[in-house]
């Protein structure tokens, strides 16, 4: 049993590896995303201080619609931090001529004028799309979106379970003998890195005692990953063990388009029912969030901050509403009574993220993708020199026998 797992850990290892080191090392500067982002393109994502208040958000929305005669905003930010710019991901209006050249475009709030577009994902060589297309490459390997995301759902699969694998191959085999050590000092030894040792040894020592001592915060990244990129997976499995609440899967495609309600009514209908809504399920709202549209659906989302999220500067707290009537369709909450999935969500986003503890917790994540990057390279060395070491041993075979008598 013991040399099945063995071989599935390696073989299962050696397949994921390359794709491991790939989102280890871009997750470890998608770390600090925002911060690296503002530094590479701080005339679009920054603005001077202002006495000015930011405009009402009527008048925001017309300047910014305005100024976008091909596109449509996809979401509104309505709290904009001070000193920062207004980011509106767009996509082309419906009947558009031809496609967009850009999907992010960037406004003052405080004047409603526009500092600029670009498309976000584009050329890792280009700072404009930098931080974007590493982004793109640690979500879907920059190939395109099916593939790179069916690829990454796999790999996500075959990571977790050869965590579990891995773990169990380190365990001790039963002791034998009348001086046998206690379970706990056998296994003790995979936990250190042996010194003095040769290059081979110390790589394997790393492999083995580095995964041991990782386990916990890598079998939750890579749960994390499979809720990421293979949610179907991720949700059969853990509906098993906790319930649910996602009032968007229960609202249809909406048989036509009736966006009745603009951008505008959309938020002030929000404003006017979330104090009700947190008043009925007992959570207190620290402040807006944004706005998101739904065409597929015909749905506005208002989302706000409230003492229910978990993310650091999160807005998961959110009011579903018709965009034909204004009726409110489903209230959305990151943690609630009776679904326990949807806070395990929440944190799992968060831990993957980097979105929860602020700066230490960033620091932590960037480490922990350069030790994904170890672990798989290390995993690599170790599977090479035992390769190298039977070719050795069937080559001195074979010179052996060719001086046999």
């Amino acid at each position: 049993m013991r040399t099945l797992l063995v071989g599935i850990h390696r073989y299962v290892g050696l397949g994921i590896a390359g794709f491991l080191a790939i989102t280890g090392l871009t997750g470890s500067i998608l770390a600090f995303r925002e911060p690296l982002d503002r530094w590479l393109n701080p005339d679009l994502l920054t603005v001077p201080a202002s006495p000015v208040r930011p405009l009402p958000v009527g008048a925001l929305v017309d300047r910014i619609t305005a100024q976008l005669p091909d596109a449509e905003p996809r979401f509104l930010p309505l709290n904009v931090a001070p000193g920062r710019s207004l980011l509106v991901p767009v996509t082309a209006k419906p009947g558009s001529p031809s496609a967009l050249r850009y999907d992010q475009a960037f406004f003052d709030p405080s004047t409603g004028a526009l500092l600029g577009t670009r498309s976000s994902e584009r050329s890792l060589w280009d700072r404009r799309s930098t931080i974007g297309f590493l982004y793109r490459l640690h979500r879907e390997l920059a190939l395109p979106a099916r593939w790179g995301v069916l690829i990454l759902a796999i790999v996500s699969v075959l990571w977790t379970f050869d965590s579990i694998v891995g773990l169990l191959v380190t365990l001790p085999a039963r002791a034998m003998g009348p001086a046998r050590k206690s379970w706990w000092q056998r296994w003790g030894h995979a936990w250190r890195i042996k010194s003095p040792a040769s290059r081979i040894r110390r790589a394997f020592d790393l492999h083995r005692a580095g995964g041991i001592w990782l386990w916990l915060a890598l079998m939750v990244f890579a749960w994390s990953s499979v809720m990421l990129s293979a949610g179907p997976v991720y949700r059969v499995i853990m509906e098993r063990f906790v319930a649910f609440d996602d009032p968007r899967s229960r609202i249809a495609p909406a048989n036509g388009n009736r966006m009745v309600f603009g951008w505008t009514d959309a938020i002030m209908r929000g404003r006017a029912v979330m104090p009700v809504v947190a008043h009925r399920y007992g959570f207190s709202i620290q402040h807006e969030g944004e706005i998101s549209r739904d065409r597929r659906r015909n749905t506005y989302t208002y989302f706000v901050r409230s003492d229910l999220d978990i993310r650091d500067g999160g807005t998961s707290t959110g009011i579903i509403m018709d965009a034909a009537t204004g009726k409110i369709l489903g209230v959305n909450l990151p943690s609630e009574r009776g679904a326990a999935g949807n806070a395990i969500t929440q944190w799992l986003y968060g831990i993957h993220m980097a979105q929860i503890f602020g700066l230490p917790y960033s620091i932590f994540v960037s480490i922990m993708g350069l030790l994904v990057t170890g672990l798989s390279a290390t995993g690599v060395l170790v599977w090479n020199n035992k390769r190298r070491g039977k070719r050795k041993l069937r080559v001195a075979a074979l010179r052996k026998m060719s001086r046999w008598p």
